[in-house]
């Protein structure tokens, strides 16, 4: 038996080559476009227990944004919910656009803000999911300012109710039963 083995087949000279690199590609640009960025989340670390903060940033949150003629009333749905302090009391709020095709007008997630136990307090985490840039940067603005006591309503003065009412879509709300 006669074995032959061919070294010519894998010689470097027949080896193929690649071409020079001519310039590094550059990746953290591409989709940089505003609305292909992923949601980035604030957080701040406050004094006080989850409950106490949770609790401040509601109620400014009902009064501002969703009372009376709050710029967020027509177009969008709050949901909360938090522990009791004796499970440690964490919480979250939800703020979602509003689809009255759901049965609870939940539709997307547009605004989220999440209370925990931190270390020196609570830990605020402030993520704007499908807000646009001016008013998710004054929405970040009132729960800072909210979670360190404030009062100030800062999404009314970047959209006025006047203003959010001529941007909500006409939908139809479907008349209530009355109770007879």
């Amino acid at each position: 038996m006669l074995l032959v083995v061919s070294a010519g087949a894998c010689t470097p000279a027949s080896l193929p080559t690649l071409p020079a690199a001519t310039a590094q590609i550059e990746t953290s640009s591409a989709g940089a476009a505003p609305g292909d960025m992923p949601p980035a989340e604030t957080a701040i670390v406050a004094s006080g227990s989850p409950t106490d903060a949770y609790t401040a940033v509601a109620r400014r949150m009902l009064g501002c944004w969703f009372g009376g003629d709050g710029p967020l009333r027509p177009t969008h749905v709050f949901h909360a919910d938090a522990k009791p302090p004796s499970q440690g009391g964490t919480a979250e709020i939800v703020i979602y656009e509003r689809d009255p095709g759901q049965h609870d007008q939940r539709g997307v997630r547009a605004f989220r803000v999440s209370f925990d136990t931190a270390a020196q307090g609570v830990r605020v985490g402030i993520i704007a999911l499908k807000v646009a840039s001016p008013l998710a940067e004054a929405m970040v603005r009132d729960v800072e300012g909210w979670v360190r006591g404030g009062s100030g309503c800062q999404l009314r003065t970047a959209s006025p109710p006047q203003a959010a009412a001529q941007q909500a879509p006409a939908q139809a709300v479907p008349p209530r039963p009355s109770k007879r």
